[in-house]
């Protein structure tokens, strides 16, 4: 096998792997953008209980008054 033939084949490789990469990083970002929903969706979820117990609060604070 001559150089020019094994730097055919190192370049074919090379853009094999490239392109796995870019599927790799494609990937990743469906799944980042799909974790930020889920985390906007927690973050929502989280303000309702915090208004939830803060109103839970007022009733008990307001019941050991009577």
């Amino acid at each position: 096998m001559n150089s020019e033939q094994m730097l055919k084949i190192i370049l074919e490789r090379f853009d094999k792997v490239d392109q796995q990469l870019k599927e790799v990083d494609q990937r990743f970002n469906e799944v980042d953008h799909r974790f930020n929903e889920v985390e906007q969706r927690f973050n929502k979820v989280d303000q309702r209980f915090t208004g939830v117990d803060q109103r839970f609060n007022g009733v008990t604070t307001s019941l050991r008054k009577f």
